[in-house]
């Protein structure tokens, strides 16, 4: 029976030793993990708060008047984009910066319905106040690409730029717009592939000045 205990019990310590229950790996800078990963995702909102500071807040850059992008593509709707937008991807869609004057025709959840006078014809154009989504303040510039970034970064600074034009623009939109008001703008912008027959414009402020 003693004998029988010893022979399992060295069994036992065998398979232990072979097949440990848990493993110690040393955490590193060089590891991947939750630190890391937090690491990256402050340098891409470090990044896209730079970009918006010194390059689309700046002279860098030169925004078409929106009134004059809506007249070609009411003329031209296959090729009016082509002199005034950046399509990044074949087939994807178009992204413009754009800059104007309007009045705020109405206001919902969305942000501010802007009224551009007889020019607009049937379009309808939207300054969102947030929630924004899409990669027009990304994409618009044509300054950041893809190559420099791994493809998770890029989504990423997508949306921390969306989300900048919410805390940094929408915000004070949300309080301080009224129906009726004047304002100034730079806003990047896109057509809304969910309206139909693509007449509406969404424009993610970048700056916007009330009169």
């Amino acid at each position: 029976m003693t004998y029988r205990l010893a022979v399992t019990a060295a069994l036992v310590v065998m398979l232990l030793v072979v097949f440990p229950p848990f493993h110690v790996h040393r955490i590193d800078s060089h590891g991947g993990g939750v630190a890391n990963d937090h690491a990256a995702s402050v340098d891409v909102a470090s990044n896209a708060a730079r970009f918006w500071d010194m390059t689309l807040m700046s002279q860098q850059v030169h925004p078409t008047d929106w009134l004059v992008l809506i007249k070609a593509l009411q003329e031209n709707p296959g090729q009016g984009s082509g002199p005034y937008g950046r399509r990044p991807a074949i087939g994807g869609p178009w992204f413009y910066l754009l800059s104007g004057e309007a009045r705020v025709a109405s206001i919902d959840a969305r942000g501010l319905w802007l009224d551009g006078g007889a020019g607009l014809g049937d379009w309808h154009v939207l300054l969102q106040t947030g929630p924004i989504f899409g990669s027009a303040l990304r994409d618009a510039t044509g300054l950041l690409r893809l190559e420099d970034f791994s493809s998770f970064d890029f989504n990423e600074l997508g949306a921390q730029l969306n989300r900048l034009s919410e805390t940094r623009v929408g915000t004070g939109l949300r309080h301080d717009a009224r129906v009726g008001s004047q304002l100034d703008f730079v806003a990047a912008g896109r057509l809304d592939s969910m309206s139909g027959e693509g007449r509406t414009l969404l424009l993610a402020p970048i700056r916007v000045t009330l009169k």
